[in-house]
């Protein structure tokens, strides 16, 4: 079985593979060293425009597992990326693996991109390429990267948008926080409990659209569904709160102050959480390009 996940492959995993036979596919590439720096681009490109991949450098064409001498590979690697593909693709290298004194095996991931299609510079012109099931890397055609075009924009906007809605929630926490002046919280606890509500439109409707974009990016997906699910139950008690008896609201009764409490609790969290998954979206969109 082909690892899923970059922390997943090691020497075994490594040995498995080349020993089981299984043709290199759209999956992933086994290489006994670098290779120049065109052929280099244009495998990563057709992986990022694809479904992403792995690069595993130490292994011969016949399938022995024998590593690289060449300590500066991850260097050396991403030196031939430095041109020649626009835009520029992201890329993983998972830390060395022993095969044998002085030899290493080294494996890189190429996530499926946030901005395809990439084009890549090949004989002097630009192309857009894809990665087969065969493990070729062929030409795109007009319609798919037209569609690819269409696809990546409109995620991206989708995603901006959550971005804009996480600033929203932070304020929001932020208020909770900093707290509201004690004659208007007495006086105005219905208020008190809407204006502390959080949206969630665009995080539940929008967040499912943009999973390709994050799929392989486990932690910004793991801060959006903290922040989602604490949105949630936030609100719950900001609901409940609103729909308190009026001698609840205007005395000291237990239940207010204990729905007021959750909210509060749940607000420290929220914005640093809130924070961290707009900065990590602001990351992933990247520049305009």
């Amino acid at each position: 079985m082909i690892p899923t996940r970059l922390d997943e492959w090691n020497l075994d995993a490594v040995l498995s593979v080349a020993a089981s036979g299984i043709a290199e596919n759209d999956l992933f590439d086994l290489k006994a060293d670098l290779q120049p720096a065109e052929h280099q681009r244009k495998v990563v490109a057709a992986f990022a425009n694809t479904r992403g991949g792995y690069l595993v450098f130490g292994v011969t064409n016949d399938r022995r597992v024998v590593g690289v001498s060449n300590d500066e590979l991850p260097r050396d690697f991403g030196s031939k990326l430095g041109t020649g593909i626009e835009p520029s693709v992201e890329f993983r290298i998972g830390s060395a693996i022993p095969v044998s004194p002085g030899k290493n095996v080294f494996v890189v991931e190429i996530p499926r991109s946030s901005r395809v299609p990439h084009a890549v510079l090949q004989n002097g012109s630009w192309t857009f390429l894809k990665r087969l099931a065969s493990g070729s890397n062929d030409p795109m055609s007009y319609e798919e990267i037209r569609l690819a075009f269409q696809d990546t924009d409109m995620k991206r906007s989708k995603l901006a948008l959550v971005a804009s809605e996480l600033d929203l929630i932070e304020a929001i926490a932020g208020r909770v926080i900093d707290g509201v002046p004690e004659e208007f919280e007495a006086k105005n606890l219905y208020r008190w409990a809407w204006v502390t509500r959080y949206p969630t439109n665009l995080l539940d409707a929008i967040l499912g659209d943009a999973y390709s974009l994050l799929a392989k990016d486990k932690d910004t997906w793991d801060l959006l569904g903290y922040v989602r699910d604490s949105v949630r139950v936030s609100n719950t008690y900001s609901e409940a709160l609103s729909q308190l008896p009026f001698s609840a609201i205007s005395g000291a009764d237990e239940q207010k102050k204990q729905f007021q409490l959750e909210i509060r609790s749940t607000a420290s969290k929220l914005r640093e959480k809130a924070a961290s998954a707009k900065a990590a979206i602001e990351k992933l969109l990247g520049p305009e390009v």
